[in-house]
């Protein structure tokens, strides 16, 4: 005797959301209970629904990688505070007349220039070899660079500059301070949030204050110490506690 099976689908035809997880499973569990409802076997719904789709463009989605909470937006707080009353206060100490204001602006639009490449530059420094990672981005520099520039480096005496006191300290500037720099930072990138190697930028002043007090051109004040005290708090919040609360 042939006995027909019946198989009763319930269809979810709906939009998702890339990346909402909660909503996409609360659309889920409603049809859910109107299949249920309808006595139905199956619940059929489009691909990837609960991710959303492309999946893949949740790589480049920082609120994707990252889950910013109360510590961390503290954390990052006090060590901008820090550094920049580390900057501050060298700029009211110093007898050297520069453009104060001028000088703080530009911190502020190398801040946020910076904090925009550590968030665009991560999922690259995750995907692709660092060491082609850096070429193109000295490549793209070189060009952007090169009209504004090539003025000024066709005015320098090149063969009368001496050694010690010109030659060697820019191939340390060149090498050191902005390959070095470049080639670490991207590893770290690889490593950790951008969020954590951003912070970890803090201690760029105090290191600077640390070796101008070894070479006697500074002297630790309350204010150094202060500013020292909320960068490192900002560090611990960022990275040391929430490695703890895992």
């Amino acid at each position: 005797v042939s006995r027909r099976l019946k198989i009763k689908f319930f269809l979810l035809q709906k939009s998702s959301i890339l990346g909402n997880f909660d909503r996409n499973f609360k659309v889920i569990e409603s049809a859910y209970k109107k299949a249920c409802s309808k006595q139905c076997d199956f619940l059929l719904t489009t691909e990837l629904f609960l991710t959303g789709y492309p999946p893949q463009d949740l790589i480049n989605r920082i609120d994707f990688h990252e889950r910013i909470n109360f510590f961390k937006i503290l954390g990052i707080f006090l060590g901008f505070i820090g550094a920049l009353i580390l900057i501050i206060s060298a700029d009211i100490n110093s007898s050297v007349g520069r453009n104060i204001p001028l000088g703080n602006f530009l911190f502020i639009v190398n801040s946020i220039s910076y904090a925009y490449y550590l968030i665009i530059v991560k999922p690259m420094a995750e995907k692709y070899d660092l060491v082609t990672l850096l070429k193109w981005l000295f490549l793209i520099g070189l060009i952007f660079n090169f009209p504004l520039g090539i003025k000024q480096f066709f005015e320098v005496e090149w063969t009368n500059l001496p050694v010690q006191q010109a030659i060697l300290p820019m191939l340390y500037v060149v090498v050191c301070t902005t390959f070095m720099t470049y080639l670490f930072n991207a590893f770290a990138l690889s490593k950790l949030s951008s969020t954590e190697v951003a912070v970890f930028m803090y201690l760029q002043p105090i290191i600077g204050v640390l070796f101008a007090i070894f070479t006697k051109s500074d002297t630790i004040t309350l204010t150094i110490f202060v500013a020292s005290m909320l960068i490192f708090s900002g560090v611990y919040l960022t990275t040391v506690l929430k490695d703890k609360s895992k």
